[in-house]
């Protein structure tokens, strides 16, 4: 066994909180304090990712920071069943938006520090400020019934080198881990963070590539794993996690949002291989 149980101990802990929630403050004193929002427009900041559900590590760097426009949605229905509705078009989309959300960030922090890239805004770290990666998007609702109350809530954006649709649903995925957490007696985020600091661990010594495992589909890949395997010792845990995902399929492995699949060839998703080659080494360090 080449992981003892202080590493364990170590990699269960969680990384810098304070410093996260400075940087996700900063951002949002930026954006209010610009004052060209058209009338009407109304949006919230908040912190998404390991630093918002609590999973992040000590190595983690960039805090995920979402400045989400709230005034208008975008929805996946088509123009007759918007009609039904009685939705109407809104002229001031994401791009308008994500236009403003940067000149506000100009304004605020020194020009340099601002970087837009293709799918987030990345702003550089200074003093008590973390590095960030801002998310601007629109809120999103995918109807499941032509219904008026009948949606999830998620988030709408377009990669701006790309051009590429692309949603998501941090609330839900925030919520499904906490209420995950709870039935795992406050375990799962505990053994994301060991799963998260051994991906961490294979890196650095070269054994897989830093993209194989993203830390966001670590945390769906055990999240489709049952409550009852998060008893014991860590190493109990660590174990029945392993030997549960040994056994058992997982072409019905769902994201923690419990809205999409976890495995496809795009960039919304993961794939199979690259799990289970992260695994495998994962055992292998155990092993050792």
């Amino acid at each position: 066994m080449a992981i003892t149980n202080q590493e364990f101990e170590t990699w269960a802990k969680q990384g810098a909180i304070t410093t996260s929630k400075a940087t996700g403050e900063s951002i949002k004193r930026a954006i209010s304090s610009y004052n060209d929002f058209p009338n009407g427009v109304t949006y919230e900041v908040y912190l998404q990712g390991s630093y918002k559900n609590n999973t992040n590590i000590y190595s983690d760097s960039d805090v995920d920071v979402v400045v989400q426009k709230t005034s208008a949605f975008y929805n996946n229905l088509d123009q007759r069943q918007e009609e039904r509705l009685g939705l109407v078009t809104n002229d001031y989309g994401f791009r308008n938006f994500r236009t403003d959300v940067i000149r506000a960030l100009g304004q605020y922090y020194n020009l340099e520090d601002i970087n837009p890239d293709n799918k987030v805004v990345k702003l550089a770290p200074n003093n008590n400020r973390r590095p960030a990666d801002i998310l601007v998007c629109c809120s999103y609702r995918k109807y499941y019934r032509v219904d008026k109350d009948t949606y999830y809530e998620g988030v709408y954006f377009r990669t701006t080198q790309t051009n590429e649709t692309c949603y998501s649903f941090p609330k839900r995925h925030y919520e499904n881990t906490v209420r995950k957490n709870q039935d795992c007696n406050g375990n799962f985020k505990s053994m994301v963070r060991i799963f998260k600091n051994i991906n961490r661990t294979l890196i650095n010594r070269g054994d897989i590539e830093a993209k194989t495992a993203p830390s966001y589909y670590i945390e769906c890949l055990l999240g489709n794993v049952p409550s009852r395997n998060y008893e014991g010792t860590y190493s109990d845990m660590f174990l029945n996690i392993l030997n549960y995902l040994a056994d058992n399929n997982w072409d019905d492995f769902q994201c923690l949002n419990g809205l999409r699949t976890m495995w496809g060839e795009g960039n919304e998703n993961w794939t199979q291989e690259k799990a289970r080659a992260y695994l495998l080494k994962t055992v292998d360090l155990w092993d050792e």
